[in-house]
């Protein structure tokens, strides 16, 4: 994916900038529909840029986007979605009345403005549900070090419960979200403990790329191997079994960003927030027995 600066700052308006280490997923089309609907509500215009944070010069690139929208003068706000930058920065764009407001980021948060999703509660929902359904010996796969970041907490988390019952969890690390590799992973994992029973996978398109390694090892799903991903994404409820995936509110992220910049910018009152959002379980036909229901489960 290439960088890209969508709609060009339009001369006698006011712009909301938006910072986005973007992936092109589903994840991504999702809080841009609750972005869109947020800008709705407004007559500002639209500075985005689309970073690849991959690419070599993808710093460079930030800090000159960073630094037009703290100088220009057309440029009224910010939304930070899955980037992240000191909290100097932050407080130099507040003294010029630019309000920031992040979608999540993995720095400790100093200020106000920060939209969290609550990755524990989903993980730990998770892995409580496989406990549940019996499951013994449980994997995960996906980002296992990027700390602060979901990945690494679902992580922890999941460890951390399946601790509590005095069971080890069995990781591989792939910190892509990628189906290729999330499949590669599944077969060393199975390599490495062919006593699996259940895999956690930290998105739904790493598990799409672990379902496609069972399959062509002959193992069943979910006879022989229950999974269950994140994100809930549309293919995970088309796919055969229906994937079980931990639902997380993407599309309101994306609104209540918007929403707090546009308060803010009216002068309201403690405007800026930080927010975290709960996550919900799915039951699907990919860790469920066959002919049961789709279920939900949420946190107590």
């Amino acid at each position: 994916m290439s960088d890209v600066i969508s709609m060009k700052l339009v001369e006698g308006a006011q712009h909301i900038a938006i910072l986005w280490a973007y992936r092109a997923s589903y994840v991504d089309h999702e809080i841009e529909q609750g972005v869109s609907r947020g800008l709705l509500e407004c007559d500002y215009h639209e500075y985005r840029l689309r970073l690849d944070v991959q690419s070599p010069d993808a710093g460079k690139k930030k800090q000159e986007f960073l630094d037009e929208v703290l100088n220009e003068p057309s440029i009224i706000g910010l939304l930070a979605v899955f980037m992240d930058f000191d909290q100097s920065l932050v407080d130099a764009l507040a003294k010029k009345g630019k309000p920031t407001v992040f979608i999540e980021r993995p720095l400790p948060v100093r200020g106000k403005g920060t939209i969290f999703l609550d990755h524990k509660m989903g993980a730990r929902l998770a892995a409580q549900a496989m406990l549940d359904l019996g499951r013994k010996k449980i994997g995960f796969i996906g980002p296992c070090l990027d700390a602060g970041w979901a990945g690494s907490t679902r992580h922890n988390e999941i460890k951390s419960v399946l601790a509590e019952r005095g069971l080890t969890l069995e990781a591989e690390d792939e910190g892509n979200y990628d189906m290729q590799n999330a499949a590669l992973k599944t077969k060393q994992l199975l390599e490495r403990v062919p006593n699996l029973d259940a895999i956690i996978f930290s998105s739904d398109i790493q598990a799409f790329g672990g379902i496609r390694t069972l399959r062509s090892q002959g193992i069943v799903v979910p006879d022989q191997m229950a999974i269950i991903g994140f994100d809930d994404s549309d293919s995970a409820r088309r796919t055969a079994p229906a994937l079980g995936s931990v639902r997380q509110p993407f599309d309101q992220m994306g609104a209540l960003g918007v929403q707090m910049i546009l308060k803010a910018l009216k002068g309201e009152k403690d405007a800026l927030e930080n927010i975290t959002l709960p996550e919900e379980l799915i039951l699907r036909g990919s860790c469920l027995p066959s002919g049961q229901k789709e279920q939900v489960y949420r946190a107590a």
